[in-house]
């Protein structure tokens, strides 16, 4: 089976300022919207987590609390990741004064089988005394990060049990 694009983002790590980012606020330096243009909101029942802007005719939600921006793209593909990472940028530009920690693109890829290639990188030759042990593997990572300009690509493949061939549980 081939891998699917799953729960792709552009997140900003910094000090945002909800009061500005209400969802007119977004609608207008995120999106780039005229005033008369509306954008629905999601509203979250829990009363605790962030309320939600969806972008009118792109595919990109946002929400922010006071630590991080997180542009999520609904439809993960490159064309939709390029409005997040507009949006992204016009947040930047329209908030020069945000302290900012980093920012990052997020895109992730899952499969309901481990093809062998991808088997041979999660079973390690150091686990086998743990699996001899008696323990039992519920999932497996791993992960590089690689230099990439004046900051990182970071590189993550997990699995979980229900995953593994029976040949790699034991």
């Amino acid at each position: 089976m081939a891998l699917q694009p799953t729960d792709w983002s552009v997140v900003i790590m910094g000090r945002w300022n909800r009061a500005i980012l209400t969802p007119k606020g977004i609608a207008k330096r995120l999106f780039m919207l005229g005033e008369a243009e509306q954008v629905p909101v999601l509203v979250p029942l829990d009363g605790v987590s962030p309320y939600v802007v969806k972008h009118p005719t792109e595919e990109i939600l946002v929400m922010t609390d006071e630590s991080r921006l997180m542009i999520q793209v609904g439809k993960p593909d490159y064309a939709t990741l390029g409005h997040a990472m507009k949006a992204g940028v016009n947040a930047l530009t329209a908030l020069p004064e945000t302290p900012v920690i980093a920012a990052g693109i997020n895109i992730n890829f899952g499969s309901q089988e481990v093809t062998p290639q991808m088997a041979s990188l999660l079973v390690s030759e150091s686990e086998k005394p743990l699996i001899d042990a008696d323990f039992k593997p519920v999932a497996r990572t791993i992960s590089r990060s690689l230099e990439y300009g004046l900051g990182a690509l970071n590189v993550t493949v997990t699995s979980s049990k229900a995953a593994l061939p029976n040949n790699m549980t034991n």
